[in-house]
Parts: structure tokens; C-alpha cells; sequence
């Protein structure tokens, strides 16, 4: 795996990145499922990989990082849980397609190119966990 400088990743874009893979689900199974999903896929994502312990997400919705500065091993758990997060709507309900995270995050995708979030996020699809 390539070294990925996350040094200039910040709360806020992880913020915002959560928040357009939720409205995303959300869309497809309301709020209060799409709720469930991410507080779901979140645990299940952090057995795997216990980096993701350091991202938190509190009862407004919202992320909370135990660290000021997220390093590669929190946007990969990151990542992975992002991506498990849209493979328990896909499991959940039948008819959703191909999930392309490129779409889903549009104009953020250029904050995030720089950081690996989608080369992880692709990587993640191949685990099974």
C-alpha cells in the first residue's frame, strides 16, 4: 500500500463525508434506519479494525475524534467503515446497484483525493468481515 499523507484531512471534511454517506442511505431506508446502519456498520467496522475506536460518533450525529490530527490508520478505519456502512444498505435491500462512492461524495471527492479515502474505501470492499 502506498504512504498517504492525511496530515491535511480535517474534522470537518471527515464530517461532511459521514454526513453525505448517511443523507445517501437515508434516502433509501429514512432516517432512523439509515441511523442504525451507520451506529451498526460503525461497530462492526471497529472489531476489525480497532483504529476506528478513536472516531466516535455522538447522539446528535455528529463525529467525534479523540485526536486532533487524524492519521492514515483513522481515515482507514474510516474508510472501511464507510464502506460497510453502504454494504448493510446493499445487504438490507435488495435493487440498490452498484454503490459508487465517487457520486455519493461530489464535490468533496477532490478534499478527499489527496488522502487515499477512496483507494481505502475501494480496498475495504474486498474484506469480508
Amino acid at each position: 500500500m502506498q504512504k498517504i499523507m492525511t496530515k491535511n484531512i480535517s474534522k470537518d471534511i471527515l464530517e461532511k463525508t459521514f454526513k453525505v454517506f448517511l443523507s445517501y442511505v437515508e434516502g433509501f431506508v429514512g432516517e432512523s434506519k439509515a441511523w442504525e446502519f451507520a451506529q451498526h456498520s460503525r461497530q462492526e467496522a471497529e472489531k476489525y479494525y480497532k483504529n476506528l475506536s478513536l472516531i466516535q460518533l455522538d447522539e446528535k450525529k455528529n463525529l467525534v475524534l479523540v485526536n486532533p490530527t487524524i492519521s492514515d490508520k483513522e481515515l482507514l478505519g474510516f474508510s472501511l467503515w464507510m464502506s460497510k456502512f453502504v454494504a448493510e444498505l446493499k445487504e438490507f435491500m435488495v435493487g440498490v446497484g452498484k454503490v459508487e462512492p465517487e457520486k455519493i461524495l461530489g464535490n468533496l471527492k477532490k478534499s478527499l483525493e489527496p488522502t487515499g479515502f477512496l483507494e481505502f474505501f475501494q480496498q475495504a470492499k474486498e474484506l469480508s468481515f
